[in-house]
């Protein structure tokens, strides 16, 4: 089992202040074979500003534990106030040089650590990465998070995020079965950055900075805007415009578009656990184009693709704000960030623990081609409508990005959040027929008791068609929108096949302030909508707030005969099944 820690972008010291001598330009990289015990050399890493200062380095020896795990330089820091300190987060990536020779990069270092001990990657390690970069473009995916426990615990190895604000400290217990994204970083120790919009218009592009040389700061926006995620890093080499750093894997992610922007310390914060290096995001420098398990490389000057978001939020006492940020692009990530951002975003602006009814209208999903979807209004009420909207949002992007047959890249989204205290929902109490058995073409009336929450019970009533009823049992479906489209999206192993399909699959998802009644006749495969839709991936069960329906029996086919959506004030609840017997004879209605 690994025992060391990644220094979480950019192990960082505090040192002095004074200015130090800068890196040797076109330094030959010393073979890893070649180091040795004693050796000395000279690190380079900002401890302020964007101030490059030095510090020394001794050789202790030298660990190599076989392909499966990182080779390493083991020295001794010195200089200034190192000594006392101890490796501070903020520095993966700080070259350091034995005179015109580049021995390695400051990468790893153990917490609650005695001495200023680190390990270095060899140089030859991290300039591997570029030269892989360089004459191979595109060399596919690295390791790719599977879930949100793999996204975070990669996270948890090799970075550290800008401090406050925290995005979910005060936000209610999740509900069991959900992984809340905005909660889980902040147990795993990560915080949002989310700041108040002065006005609605997207905030104007902060003016590029200077390309920082071997030793300066930089930082990767996993959200920039409104909303700021930022992993803070060392370069580590510079040749033109093309660069190196961290020394270590950020998520190992493989060939990826990831912004980089200029960045200065504010302070070195010292910790007996491990300290870090509190840092600020200034103007775009370039995008990191490779993540690869020594470093990253990218290039100065180039703009990372990123997926625009505008978020409008309206609540109580609250002028209508609408907020702007930009989610990197990748398809594993993407919903997982975009679900944290918008976590973040309301627990800056509003209590999260009172109960409350969250409304999402105007969603809009613009695919890069294609034309552009509007999904219909959605309501969520409790103590975790807040967490399950977000859920909803993300999930809807993650069904487009991974859905298994053909993803949906998106060119823009924009949602409005309407907040009120309170809980307003209906739950399906009971439903009845009146009466067991017809002969086809007789009426038949279904009632159904809505029961309004901590509050009165009121009756719907509906005639069911029947002319044209085949003999037989039929079964009648009566509740909320996604229970009801779980159950027919569990009845048929068909599927959605393109990812025309799967737009279309969520614009047709009605509003969940509907109560749908849904009849059913055993015998041909499921079609709803001139459409099979039955058996769906597992991805659109989680879009309805289903567990993954992979492991559960489907039920029998069904051929659908008809259905009634019928609006309410408010969101519908739970659901209930009912059967009626279709008789061989009788008279059809008048």
């Amino acid at each position: 089992m690994r025992r060391f820690t990644i220094v979480t972008l950019g192990l960082l010291f505090i040192l002095s202040a004074a200015a130090a001598q800068a890196p040797p330009p076109n330094p030959v990289p010393i073979p890893f074979s070649d180091v040795h015990k004693g050796m000395k050399g000279t690190g380079y890493t900002v401890m302020s500003g964007h101030a490059v200062t030095s510090f020394t380095a001794e050789v202790l020896g030298t660990v190599d534990q076989g392909a499966t795990q990182p080779r390493m330089i083991i020295c001794r820091l010195e200089g200034s106030a190192v000594s006392r300190t101890g490796v501070l987060a903020a520095m993966s990536g700080s070259p350091v040089y034995v005179g015109n020779r580049f021995l390695g990069v400051v990468a790893y270092s153990w917490a609650y650590s005695k001495e200023a001990l680190c390990g270095l990657t060899p140089a030859e390690d991290l300039l591997a990465v570029r030269s892989r970069a360089l004459g191979s473009r595109g060399m596919g995916p690295g390791v790719r998070p599977a879930t949100l426990s793999d996204f975070i615990s990669g996270l948890k190895a090799t970075c550290t995020l800008s401090p406050p604000l925290s995005a979910a400290a005060s936000l209610p217990p999740a509900r069991p079965g959900t992984e809340t994204v905005s909660r889980r970083l902040a147990d795993a120790g990560f915080a949002w950055a989310a700041k108040r919009a002065d006005r609605n218009d997207p905030p104007a592009d902060p003016s590029p900075g200077k390309p920082p040389g071997p030793g300066g700061m930089i930082g990767v926006q996993l959200v920039s805007g409104d909303v700021q995620f930022t992993a803070y890093g060392t370069v580590s080499w510079v040749d033109g415009k093309n660069f190196l750093a961290f020394g270590h894997p950020f998520l190992n992610l493989g060939s990826v578009q990831m912004p980089v922007v200029a960045a200065r310390v504010v302070t070195p914060v010292a910790s007996f656990q491990r300290g870090f290096k509190l840092c600020a995001p200034e103007g775009p420098l370039g995008m990191v184009m490779e993540d690869r398990s020594t470093g990253v490389y990218g290039r100065f000057g180039e703009r990372a693709a990123t997926l625009p978001v505008s978020l409008t939020f309206r609540g109580p006492g609250l002028a209508d704000r609408t907020y702007h940020f930009s989610i990197v692009r990748q398809s594993q990530i993407t919903p997982f960030l975009l679900n944290g951002a918008m976590a973040a975003l309301w627990s800056a602006l509003e209590d999260t623990v009172e109960a409350k009814n969250v409304l999402l209208t105007d969603f809009r999903l613009v695919p890069e081609s294609g034309r552009e979807i509007r999904m219909q209004d959605q309501a969520f009420t409790g103590p975790q409508a807040l967490a399950s909207a977000s859920d909803f949002v993300s999930d809807a992007v993650n069904l487009l990005l991974n859905n298994p047959e053909q993803a949906v890249n998106l060119k823009r989204l924009s949602l409005t959040v309407d907040v009120q205290p309170g809980q307003n929902a209906y739950s399906v109490d009971t439903a009845w027929l009146g009466r067991p058995a017809i002969a086809p073409g007789q009426p038949l009336f279904l009632h159904v008791r809505l029961k309004d929450y901590q509050g009165e019970a009121r009756d719907v009533s509906f005639r069911v068609p029947t002319a044209g009823l085949q003999p037989g049992r039929v079964s009648l479906m009566i509740g909320g929108s996604f229970q009801l489209l779980k159950t027919l999206a569990a009845a048929n192993p068909q599927r959605p096949r393109t990812g025309s399909d799967y737009l279309e699959f969520l614009e047709s998802i009605p509003s969940n302030r509907s109560l749908v009644v849904a009849a059913l006749d055993k015998g041909q495969a499921l079609i709803l909508k001139d459409r099979r839709v039955g058996g769906l991936p597992p991805s659109i069960g989680t879009l309805l707030g289903a567990q993954p329906m992979g492991a559960a029996a489907a039920p029998g086919a069904y051929s659908l005969v008809w259905t009634r959506v019928e609006g309410q004030k408010q969101l519908v609840e739970g659901s209930i099944e009912l059967d009626f017997e279709v008789k061989e004879t009788g008279d059809e209605a008048r």
